[in-house]
């Protein structure tokens, strides 16, 4: 019996060992077949630094930008909480000689930092917008302008609008709600939240790029109210029943004068599980030009309540609008889809349904899809048929191409990648083996995933961390060849990886390598508040490194050389407006006539300075394309008059020395503290 029991102990053991032997066979096996599978098809990802900047996760993609004026790329990063902080592109490490990073232990961020010159000095300061709907200002060397810092303020709503609404729309919001306090009416102050990023555009155009566009939401955070004092600064409400009080809103404002511009409340619902469709607005906003005049631009908004609404600048509905729909998720693209010199809007919702709309409020076209999408969707044309098609990542592991025409489902789509994504993917060139883009995301499964837009290659890299947001790119290491991705993670980390070769040394990069970089670069969510598309064919603007190099300018002017890029260009319906600005002074306006390159004189500034030139264009359709380089102005002329008011002085010194030679004590009286006291 001992012996049998032996016997079976030692098979038992004997096929524990086979199976463990076959598992990682099948794994090396797997693995070799992975890298191999990389090799053909040009994948080879490597990480060349990680920075570690807090334990929370980043709920907001950062911002690749110039801070100082060093004339390197920057990295503004913003994690969930801690800290806000810029960081140098070429090793990950918190610039120096700083005040960075600023703490922030007291709020959380869901939204990616944006560039703003608040204080009018020419260098951009940085912009946070905290979840308690603060808008923080701090100086490219991280100090904090408190005197510049913006509240929301609150909104106020009916103590029992629940009692006989379910959901209140915005026709009948104003029965329920108010934006000041009311007199002897029993309305409650709800406190405003801002759960996405705004965005900053010149929506009434009139050329000076300061209105910020702000998606609120207006709800009670129960942590902030388990205390009875504050519940009974809202007249004895029950904390049971602070999840009854949630609205949507838009807010925008003037960040040159910091006023509010109008606002607007949107939907109000409760909380809890009984509202189906809760109104949190939770998604960007969306502006353009819907008319293609190269006029104001309309604000497109959707909220959780399945409201798509469209306000013109001034704030007034654009007819047609408000259209519903179901709970709506991603920020809203919008585009000339087709080249027909129509601007469509594309929704997703969380019934998996992608729908199409003309600029009327009409269908154009209604999709399904499997799972849903969190980020929207991106702009890709996949069959060269000069139609772009909507790229769309689901919450189910799967990435649809769907023909921007008529919404249907492109042959060979959707590919999986077998585990959730929460970001749109990013498409550029990561190959070194063949010409298709490369789509780039980061799923559940903590791998990046890389999938050429032909579908011939598909490969996944472990990365060991996951992430939330879009996965950003640009030329960060100078001694790599190519572009490189830049993660950041659910765990507060940023990851570089490098998508080329380590180079023997560095080189004097070409305009040709500079232009490319730029325009499939990809620097923030949106790479400017209304570019939603990948392609070849894009329209662009790239300011050359001749002006670039410009490090100090000496006088009244100064040169700006700049290329406006159209492959598409339509003689008599393409049109292009270029603006340059230093900070947010406009220097220079004009409408130019095609695409080329063109050599301007922009005026130089007034005072010695250093800041920001940004050249912006824009088309028909409001879209913004745009480049930025550091500068000086007359600093060199201010360190030359120095020099010769001191001039006369040393003049004099050194002829006393001469006449005189040196005395037997120093010639100015000095003193000198005793050992003894």
């Amino acid at each position: 019996m001992a012996d049998a029991k032996f016997c079976f102990a030692v098979l038992m053991l004997c096929l524990k060992f086979q199976f463990v032997r076959n598992l990682e066979e099948n794994l090396a096996s797997k693995m070799r077949a992975e890298r191999m599978e990389r090799m053909r098809c040009g994948y080879e990802l490597k990480k060349l630094w990680t920075a570690e900047l807090a334990h929370a996760p980043f709920a907001a993609a950062p911002l690749v930008t110039y801070v100082n004026d060093d004339q390197n790329l920057d990295i503004v990063v913003a994690p969930f909480s801690e800290s806000f902080s810029v960081i140098d592109s070429e090793n990950g490490r918190i610039l120096q000689k700083t005040a960075w990073p600023a703490l922030n232990l007291d709020n959380s961020i869901h939204a990616s930092p944006i560039q703003f010159d608040v204080d009018n000095d020419g260098l951009l300061d940085i912009l946070f917008t905290t979840s308690s709907a603060e808008l923080r200002f701090y100086t490219p060397n991280g100090h904090f302008l408190r005197n510049k810092t913006i509240q929301l303020p609150q909104a106020f709503v009916a103590d029992d609008w629940y009692k006989s609404e379910l959901i209140v729309k915005m026709e009948d919001i104003k029965k329920f709600t108010s934006l000041t306090q009311q007199k002897d009416t029993n309305f409650l102050p709800v406190d405003p939240h801002v759960l996405s990023t705004p965005v900053l555009a010149d929506i009434n155009n009139d050329k000076k790029v300061e209105e910020l566009v702000i998606p609120v939401s207006y709800f009670y955070e129960e942590d902030d109210y388990r205390v009875d004092e504050k519940l009974q600064r809202l007249g004895g409400l029950n904390f049971s029943d602070i999840d009854k009080f949630l609205v949507s809103g838009i807010t925008v404002m003037n960040l040159t004068s910091g006023e509010t511009l109008w606002n607007k409340l949107l939907d109000l619902t409760q909380v809890a599980v009984s509202a189906t469709f809760p109104a949190y607005n939770i998604f960007s906003p969306t502006v353009i030009d819907l008319d293609a005049e190269g006029g104001q631009l309309e604000i497109i908004m959707g909220t959780s309540a399945g409201s798509l609404f469209i306000f013109n600048h001034d704030g007034s509905e654009r007819k047609g609008w408000p259209v519903s729909q179901n709970t709506i998720h991603g920020q809203i693209t919008a585009a000339d889809l087709s080249g027909d010199g129509v601007v469509k809007l594309i929704t997703i919702d969380t019934s998996s349904n992608v729908i199409c709309y003309n600029k009327d409020g009409s269908k154009v076209w209604e999709s399904t899809i499997s799972g849903t999408s969190s980020p929207g969707s991106r702009l890709y044309d996949v069959n060269k048929d000069g139609v772009l098609d909507i790229i769309i990542t689901t919450n189910d592991g799967y990435i649809y191409a769907l023909d921007g025409v008529v919404g249907t489902v492109l042959p060979g789509w959707p590919v999986s990648v077998g585990a959730r994504m929460t970001a749109n993917v990013l498409i550029i060139r990561v190959s070194t083996t063949h010409s298709t883009p490369d789509m780039v995301v980061v799923a559940d499964d903590g791998s990046v995933h890389l999938i050429s837009m032909d579908l011939k290659c598909k490969s996944q890299i472990p990365l060991g961390e996951t992430s939330l947001v879009q996965v950003l790119s640009h030329d960060f290491v100078k001694w790599f060849s190519g572009i490189e991705l830049l993660v950041a993670t659910s765990d507060g980390t940023v990851i570089c990886l490098s998508t080329g070769q380590e180079l023997a040394e560095i080189q004097e990069p070409t305009d040709e390598s500079l232009r490319t970089n730029h325009m499939w670069s990809l620097t923030s969510e949106t790479k400017t508040v209304n570019d939603f598309s990948f392609s070849d064919k894009k329209p662009g603007l790239y300011v050359t490194q001749y002006t670039k190099q410009q490090l100090e300018v000496t006088g009244e002017t100064f040169p700006v050389e700049f290329e406006i890029i159209d492959p598409d260009y339509k003689i008599g319906k393409s049109n292009y407006y270029v603006a340059i600005y230093y900070g947010r002074r406009l220097l220079m306006q004009g409408e130019f006539p095609e695409p080329k390159t063109y050599y301007v004189f922009a005026p130089a500034g007034e005072e010695p300075s250093h800041g920001h030139v940004t050249v912006r264009m824009t088309n028909q359709y409001g879209q913004v394309f745009e480049d930025r380089f550091s500068i000086r102005f007359n600093k060199l002329i201010m360190e030359d008059l120095q020099w010769l008011l001191l001039a006369p002085f040393v003049a004099m010194i050194i002829l006393v020395l001469v006449l005189h030679g040196f005395p037997a004590k120093d010639l100015l009286p000095y003193t000198n503290q005793s050992k003894n006291n």
